[in-house]
């Protein structure tokens, strides 16, 4: 599937250039948003399972939106039409601290960080009718591969014991798709013009593999554990009812009596995009 989207991207922007009189680049800015599935679905379950059994301070965020930077070349058929190739990058984080007790009266202080970054790599159809002499609408569409990087800390410290430690996750992955979207281009003179534009870009990503550590101090020393092959898992927990959460494991996955439905979890790329930016034509 993936094999066949690049030799298809490749074989539009070749017939393009080779019937193309002119060309346009694009550069643009802006926000980028995420369902974020199994992450922000178990963010909930634990923000939920701490007010339930702790004295809390504070919640844990879910991963959201954030800054979007993206270019792209386009090649026109005519006046009208035209294929676009492009890229970009964006990175989806939010840093969140929360401080609760259990019921014996341990403290603990936890600071999440996830991270959320996409290269996309796309191939658009655009077609440009004229509302006016400097005004053109931009329909667009067209497939999208995007290599996704997942990370995770979680900085914490607790009076049970005395510990302090850091769980750390990272892992690349990659995620095909497609996107549709609109917008304006205003000529301002000669070949430049500003540019604004929305979209749907839809993604999810696989089986999320990756580095997993978590290193620390309590009051009997220093511990450290590590492993190349764990993996982000979704689960059930149930108490006096259940709550959605996640974790990292090995490949057997998490287990205990209050665990089930364990699976490998996902994270939903797909939400909107909102950029303006300018563009050349040569």
């Amino acid at each position: 599937m993936k094999k066949a989207a690049a030799c298809l991207s490749f074989l539009l922007l070749s017939a393009s250039l080779a019937h193309s009189q002119l060309v346009s680049f694009k550069l643009m800015g802006g926000l980028s948003w995420i369902n974020g599935n199994d992450y922000n679905r178990g963010i909930d379950g634990l923000n939920s399972y701490l007010q339930s059994v702790s004295s809390v301070q504070g919640a844990y965020k879910k991963v959201m939106r954030g800054p979007d930077l993206e270019g792209e070349i386009l090649v026109y058929w005519g006046t009208r039409a035209a294929v676009g190739f492009g890229g970009g990058f964006s990175d989806i984080s939010h840093k969140s601290r929360v401080v609760y007790s259990n019921p014996v009266m341990d403290v603990t202080d936890s600071t999440y960080e996830p991270h959320v970054s996409t290269i996309p790599l796309y191939l658009n159809v655009h077609f440009l009718p004229r509302l006016g002499q400097r005004l053109r609408l931009d329909l667009f569409a067209g497939p999208v591969f995007q290599v996704v990087q997942f990370r995770f800390s979680d900085s914490s410290s607790s009076t049970y014991l005395m510990t302090r430690q850091t769980e750390s996750f990272s892992s690349s992955t990659t995620a095909l798709g497609a996107q549709a979207g609109l917008g304006l281009q205003l000529k301002i003179s000669g070949g430049v013009s500003f540019v604004a534009q929305g979209c749907y870009r839809y993604g999810k990503t696989a089986e999320i593999t990756g580095n997993w550590s978590l290193i620390g101090n309590n009051s009997s020393g220093n511990f450290a554990n590590s492993s190349d092959s764990y993996f982000f898992w979704a689960y059930d927990y149930t108490t006096d009812k259940t709550y959605q959460r996640w974790g990292f494991f090995d490949l057997n996955g998490p287990a205990g009596d209050f665990i089930s439905n364990a699976r490998k979890a996902r994270i939903d790329l797909s939400g909107a995009r909102a950029m303006a930016g300018v563009m050349f034509t040569f």
